[in-house]
């Protein structure tokens, strides 16, 4: 991983700080989308139209978790000189 590409990531991934309000509003967007389209205000109804359009598996706010867990752990093993400054600096 080049030093550039590792301060790209850096600061596109890892400086974001997703706050819990974010995530919910981005899984209140979805389910209102649903609500909207199918001209529904019911939870269970809007449940199975994602279940019907393969939204089911994780909410949108999990993605964005796993995303950036998974983001973080190849960061820290990563053999490149500027991240490793990084690591040790936040252990």
């Amino acid at each position: 991983m080049s030093l550039y590409s590792c301060l790209k990531l850096n600061v596109f991934q890892c400086s974001i700080i997703v706050k819990k309000s974010q995530l919910d509003a981005i899984d209140f967007a979805l389910n209102s989308t649903f609500m909207k389209i199918f001209s529904t205000r019911s939870q269970e109804v809007v449940e199975m139209c994602k279940q019907i359009f393969g939204c089911h598996c994780q909410a949108p706010s999990h993605v964005v978790v796993n995303r950036k867990c998974k983001f973080l752990s190849k960061f820290i093993v990563s053999d490149n000189m500027l991240c490793q400054v990084f690591t040790s600096a936040l252990a």
